[in-house]
């Protein structure tokens, strides 16, 4: 009986150091092939061995290189217009085109600055006239003013009135009544003035006519 109980208890130990030796057997070949990997030289990269061979980094174009390889290239590089021959330019079509300006606006003025009226006539005529005598109409304002003339007693006075010119008309009268019998012993002198021109003309020279009523 105790023969027995001391063989099965050797075979049970046996059978631990059989597993320990096992499993450090495996322990070891573990370590030894971690170890064996991690120590193998690391292989250098196709950058680094580039940058570290000489002939190679000779022959690598810098970036200075290739801009002046394509300015080099290029028989007909691109410019940068001059800032003041633009300006210069600007201002010489600006010129041109204000002397090619017309002014096209008409004119309305009295034909005469001047009037000689004699004695005994009953109205004083004015023309006026226009420059163009366009097809579309247009219009002024005219009045008297008096002078060495008197209002009431050498000429009726008109106050400012609109006159019309109609469509391609270059020339209107302003009709003055004057007061007949007057008593004048030397010539008097009144104004016809005119003003106000329409949209599209302008008043010309002269735009004030003196008018001279003889004794």
């Amino acid at each position: 009986m105790t023969q027995q109980r001391r063989a099965s208890n050797w075979s049970q130990r046996r059978g631990y150091i059989v597993s320990a030796l096992i499993a450090l057997v495996a322990l070891i070949l573990v370590c030894g092939t971690t170890w064996a990997v991690l120590s193998l030289p690391k292989a250098p990269s196709v950058a680094m061995e580039a940058a570290d061979d000489p002939e190679v980094a000779a022959s690598s174009p810098s970036v200075e290189s290739m801009i002046a390889d394509a300015v080099r290239d290029d028989p007909d590089p691109p410019t940068v217009p001059d800032a003041s021959k633009l300006g210069s330019k600007s201002r010489t079509v600006s010129a041109q085109g204000a002397a090619q300006h017309i002014d096209r606006t008409e004119r309305i003025s009295v034909a005469s600055a001047s009037y000689a009226i004699r004695a005994g006539e009953k109205f004083a005529e004015i023309r006026v006239h226009r420059s163009t005598g366009s097809k579309r109409g247009t219009s002024f304002d005219w009045w008297t003013e008096p002078g060495s003339a008197l209002e009431g007693t050498d000429f009726v006075p008109q106050t400012r009135a609109t006159m019309f010119f109609p469509s391609g008309v270059h020339e209107v009268s302003l009709f003055i009544k004057l007061v007949p019998n007057a008593p004048r012993k030397r010539t008097a002198v009144f104004y016809a003035v005119l003003g106000n021109p329409s949209t599209g003309s302008a008043l010309g020279a002269p735009s004030k006519a003196a008018v001279s009523l003889h004794p």
